[in-house]
């Protein structure tokens, strides 16, 4: 899997853990609900300035954006284990 499709599977797990598009776009607070829909559709790639400003602003770890997971870390980054 690239890079990008990795990050995309991140973000819907993000999108759909904070409850949709604009809910998440809300606690970003930087990023529009159609910049996101983009980057979700892969029309647009999710940079390494973005997924490292997604992260730091959700309090998830450097890299987590990058990583393979099945199942996505919670609100607060924890992964329930």
């Amino acid at each position: 899997m690239d890079m990008q499709a990795v990050r995309r599977a991140n973000l819907r797990a993000l999108i759909e853990q904070w409850g949709g598009l604009r809910a998440l776009a809300r606690k970003l607070g930087y990023l529009q609900a159609p910049f996101l829909s983009q980057m979700n559709s892969g029309n647009r790639a999710i940079t390494e300035k973005t997924a490292r400003r997604i992260e730091s602003t959700l309090k998830l770890p450097p890299g987590w954006m990058d990583g393979q997971r099945a199942i996505a870390a919670g609100p607060a980054g924890a992964s329930g284990h």
